[in-house]
């Protein structure tokens, strides 16, 4: 799911990274789909491993690059 895009290679003023962790089935993925690519897919399939999307926001002319790590909800 990562975002290929020569964007994620830009300087950023800020780096936040995040990590969704909770149970499997329950929407992970399509929250990130939702926040990186502003898609949703109801025939998603389950994530294996770790997967990461990140989305870059211009705020008061600082670029922030916010990218969030998408967990396979079998975390113990």
């Amino acid at each position: 799911m990562a975002v290929a895009d020569d964007a994620f290679d830009e300087q950023c003023d800020y780096l936040f990274k995040a990590v969704l962790i909770g149970d499997s089935g329950v929407g992970k993925t399509n929250l990130i789909s939702r926040f990186a690519k502003d898609e949703f897919r109801l025939d998603s399939k389950p994530t294996i491993g770790v997967e990461f999307a990140y989305r870059n926001i211009k705020v008061m002319e600082k670029l922030i690059k916010a990218q969030i790590w998408d967990t396979a909800g079998q975390e113990r």
